[in-house]
């Protein structure tokens, strides 16, 4: 099996409802008339992972030498065969069995490796810790085998965002409990038709751009891109060595390999994929030694956003209990405000787009990711927002006010979570924070249409260099929600075992929070307001 023209990538088509299997170069087949426009693994973790990954190798194919290159390519995709051409000098490294080199596989695997079962590739498996109750997408028992193009997705996904499961086992340099973000065309609103091609291309870099990514771009050779073309640089304490930007090429962010992994591909007998459905040759098992890859330093991944530690060293945006939502907005798109406390840069492929391209694209943020508490996977979360464009002066303006926006919310969420705390318990109670956190997520959900209406409007505003909009609809919108869902969620319980008293005392301690004046000063709202 190979990667670039074996057919292993689900995929669905704008007028079909049937999954086809197709190699990468035919992303473009049918383009005018039925296009394809996306990935269909049955796991949405497999189906982004493997996004990502046709983003890496179209970026390592055909990177565009300018932002003029880019936008013919994007207006105008290549044939099908024009990018089975630009894909064939790299078939040979994209190899998926055989005796040499295989793609995400370790070259030199030693005899001592451990077997394990090839469910463990999917990165919620719960065999690794059933006494968990860790069922996430998967069931124990549930996939003894996997077809032979789930287990390359699930190797790939697992190569690129694994946490490091067990003693040694190294973690990729975005692990599960990461955000990424992949830029993808607005369907509403961008007046030519969306497509995974599209999408795809518009998170490539032009060369400049790549050239500025964390890695050692004195290190062209294929080996520094595709690590599996060479003996591992393994880990071990005694002998081994830690990999940091210096020692690897930009691109290898695309196509990391933390764990020493061998699939078992001898005398396999084909099936029906317990995954995929497809009549293919299945997998069974796989083996794996720990201490591979150990990426260190400041490596800085394009396709996430990073916040920064002490000592200045990025690091990728983590994943919150409740999703991602509109509080997540401005990290996504635009990164923090100038004076913020913590300084958040948004993905590179983002700012790209909005600063260096200066892209008049509509275009939306897709993000997604596992939420991870070290190695043990609590939940799966994606979103789909809108990106706002403007100049550079006018972003940061935007940037400030989307900030006071998303403050005042916060505000707000504090005050209903804290009153309903008060109104339930008893001060002296035990109540552990996240078992409070539907509050929360009840209240992203009820005000993010508000959100976004208002945000158009200051978008609008800056845009027509008009006088800034009235925030008092906002401030309303924020103060009905928070007073709704705390009556709801008050009148839900049974009355028998409430105290009214303490009740009414959380709701009049929670209307004083909501109207504070200094609500109105992060909203920029004359004290006159009510």
């Amino acid at each position: 099996m190979n990667l670039i023209n074996s057919p292993w990538i689900p995929v669905r088509r704008r007028n079909s409802r049937e999954t086809e299997y197709i190699c990468p170069w035919q992303l473009t087949e049918g383009h005018d008339d039925n296009p394809v426009v996306a990935v269909d693994f049955p796991r949405p973790d497999l189906s982004s992972g493997i996004v990502t990954f046709l983003i890496g190798l179209f970026q390592l194919a055909m990177t565009p030498g300018t932002n003029r290159a880019w936008h013919r390519k994007y207006e105008t995709p290549p044939t099908a065969d024009e990018l089975k051409k630009t894909l064939e000098p790299h078939i040979d490294f994209f190899q998926a069995d055989g005796d040499g080199a295989r793609c995400f596989q370790d070259l030199n695997l030693p005899p001592e490796a451990k077997v394990y079962p090839i469910s463990s590739l999917l990165i919620d498996d719960p065999r690794r810790g059933p006494e968990l109750n860790t069922d996430l997408f998967i069931k124990r028992g549930q996939f003894p085998q996997l077809g032979l193009s789930a287990t390359v997705a699930a190797l790939i996904n697992f190569q690129i965002s694994t946490p490091g499961f067990g003693s040694g086992f190294r973690s990729a340099i975005r692990s599960a409990g990461r955000i990424t973000t992949v830029l993808v065309p607005d369907p509403r609103n961008d007046n030519l038709a969306p497509s995974l091609w599209r999408t795809v291309w518009l998170n490539i870099l032009s060369q400049p751009e790549v050239e500025s990514l964390s890695g050692n771009i004195k290190l062209p050779e294929p080996k520094y891109k595709l690590p599996w073309l060479s003996p591992t640089r393994t880990s071990e304490p005694k002998g081994g060595d830690d990999t940091f930007p210096d020692h690897a090429h930009p691109l290898q962010m695309y196509f990391t390999m933390p764990s020493r992994i061998r699939l078992d591909l001898d005398g396999l007998s084909a099936g029906h994929c317990p995954l995929t459905s497809r009549e293919e040759d299945l997998v069974s098992t796989y083996r794996t030694k720990n201490l591979g890859v150990n990426y260190k330093g400041p490596w800085q991944h394009p396709l996430s956003p990073h916040t920064f530690g002490k000592d200045g060293r990025p690091i990728p945006l983590k994943l919150e209990p409740g999703g991602i939502g509109y509080r997540h907005w401005l990290h996504l798109t635009l990164g923090s405000p100038k004076g913020a406390r913590n300084t958040i840069q948004a993905a590179a492929v983002v700012r790209a787009a909005q600063n260096l391209r200066k892209d008049q694209r509509k275009t939306l943020v897709w993000s997604f990711g596992f939420d991870a508490k070290k190695a043990k996977i609590l939940g799966w979360y994606e979103s789909t927002m809108p990106v706002l464009q403007l100049d550079e002066e006018r972003n940061e303006k935007l940037r400030a006010r989307a900030d006071a926006l998303i403050e005042a919310a916060l505000h707000f969420r504090d005050s209903l979570r804290k009153a309903l705390r008060k109104a339930w318990f008893r001060k002296d109670a035990k109540v552990k924070f996240e078992s409070l956190n539907f509050i929360a997520e009840s209240f992203w959900q009820r005000t993010e249409v508000a959100f976004f209406e208002h945000l158009h409007r200051e978008h609008e505003t800056l845009k027509q260099s008009s006088e800034e909009p009235d925030r008092r609809h906002w401030l309303n919108q924020l103060r009905s929600e928070s007073l709704q869902i705390f009556d709801q969620f008050v009148a839900s319980g049974n009355i028998a075992y409430e105290n009214p008293k303490r009740i009414a005392l959380a709701r009049r301690d929670l209307v004083d929070a909501i109207y504070t004046k200094s609500i109105r000063e992060t909203l920029r709202i004359g004290n006159g307001t009510k």
